[in-house]
Order: C-alpha cells, then structure tokens, then sequence
C-alpha cells in the first residue's frame, strides 16, 4: 500500500495535466498523484485555470483531504512565506541526492544510486537529512552505510551544510477606537514579545515582529502557529486589523 500524505501537510508537487475546471499534480514524497480543483488556486475568480498552471510547473500545496484513493490539494491556501521556505527545502533536498549520486558514482556504485537513495529516504527521512548526520552523528548512519560511504558524505557535508539562522519578518496591523486604545496596544505588544520575538514600531498603524529560528524542516509549521498566536493576542485585545508574513532572511 502506498503512503498517504496527512492533511493539512505542505507537498512540493509537479503539475502533470492541466484540464478546464481542475489539474493534477505528481507528489514525488509519496510516489502519489494528486488533484487541484480550479477553485483552489488561486483567491478570486480564475477565468483560465492556463493563466496560472502548466505542466511540469512546480508548486508547493496543503493537502485538503487524502485517503488511499483520492488526495486533494490547494495551492491558494499556502501562505506566501510557507511556499518560499518549501520551495527552499525542496531545492536543497534535490541539491543532496546530486551529491549523492557524485558520491555513488565515485564508489563505483551508480547503478545502486536509486536503492541507495530511498534506502536512506526510508531510514532518515530525507537525503539532507544524511549529510546532515554525517557531521552531527554519523554513528547513526552506521545502522546502514560503511565507514567510507560516511567519510564521503562527510567531505561534503562541511561544504554544504551549514545550519543557519533564520530570520521571520511579519507586518501586524492594529486598530483601536477604544479610549484607552494606545495602553491596550502597548500591553499586547509586551504580551507578544514574551514570545520570544522582536517587535518594532514601522508607523502607525503598522508594527514589523521578527522571528528568529533555526533553519528547520517543520519551519512552515512553526510560522503558522506564531501567526496564529500573534493574532489572537490582537484579538484579545480587540485591536486586530491584519498580519502578513513578509518574507523569510538566511
């Protein structure tokens, strides 16, 4: 039986058939095909679902609903900052498999190259995730690969994996008619920042808060619950307008 994304999942995909009121879209993770109704898209009324999809295009979408049959999937319900980080992750998760495979082809082993790659795929998780180890814990990659295969990894690994700092910027508008408006603004201000994140007054009645978090495969998760939690501090306060996420700094 075949794995079966869990809704509400971010999967990178690429768009394999475009048709009038719908697309379908490959899941490399989970050898799956999945469906994007036009409604799903994009916000607003589409009149060409081809203005926005083609195939082989790759996109980052939520899972609506998924069983071992159907999986359903949204494009529009992907905040911007979550499609970037995906995006990110997919790109070096593809730049580790073609060091992979140098490294495969080196050791004279090319024709194993796929065996080997979801060999580790279903050990780890994922191949960045073996470079990763190669330099943290490479003991645990002993469960699986020989001592060379690791010090080749490894060589690697010190060139391209480096675990960095993130930086998180969103944009919280607030709103308050209340008398005691600019006190209520200030307290849930505070309440923000004992979160953990950095608060800065733009001009009113906009203020940017900053989130800095290691680079880290449930990032987009992490975004969306301190939107969440940034929201209904606003909220409590009855001083809520809008929050976006800006954008995302290495």
């Amino acid at each position: 039986m075949k794995k079966t994304p869990s809704k509400g999942e971010l999967v990178v995909c690429k768009i394999t058939k475009v048709n009038p009121h719908s697309a379908f879209a490959y899941i490399e993770d989970y050898d799956r095909e999945g469906m994007i109704h036009i409604s799903e898209v994009a916000s607003g009324w589409i009149k060409d679902i081809k203005n926005h999809l083609k195939e082989g295009q790759i996109v980052v979408t939520k899972v609506v609903f998924a069983d071992e049959n159907v999986i359903n999937l949204s494009i529009k319900r992907v905040k911007r900052e979550q499609r970037k980080h995906k995006l990110k992750e997919y790109k070096r998760e593809k730049g580790a498999e073609k060091a992979l495979e140098m490294i495969a082809k080196k050791m004279r082993q090319a024709k194993k190259f796929e065996e080997i790659k979801n060999m580790l795929k279903e050990e780890f998780g994922s191949i960045t995730k073996v470079f990763e180890l190669s330099i943290r814990n490479p003991e645990l990659l002993k469960r699986v690969l020989t001592d060379k295969w690791i010090e080749q990894i490894g060589e690697i690994s010190k060139k391209m994996v480096k675990e960095k700092e993130i930086v998180v910027k969103f944009k919280l508008n607030l709103k308050s008619y209340d008398g005691d408006g600019v006190n209520k603004i200030k307290r849930l201000l505070e309440d923000i920042e004992k979160l953990g994140l950095e608060v800065k007054y733009i001009a009113a009645p906009s203020y940017l808060i900053r989130l800095k978090t290691k680079r880290t495969k449930k990032l987009d998760q992490e975004i969306e619950k301190i939107s969440d939690k940034i929201e209904s501090i606003a909220r409590k306060y009855g001083c809520f307008e809008s929050l976006e996420v800006l954008e995302e700094e290495d």
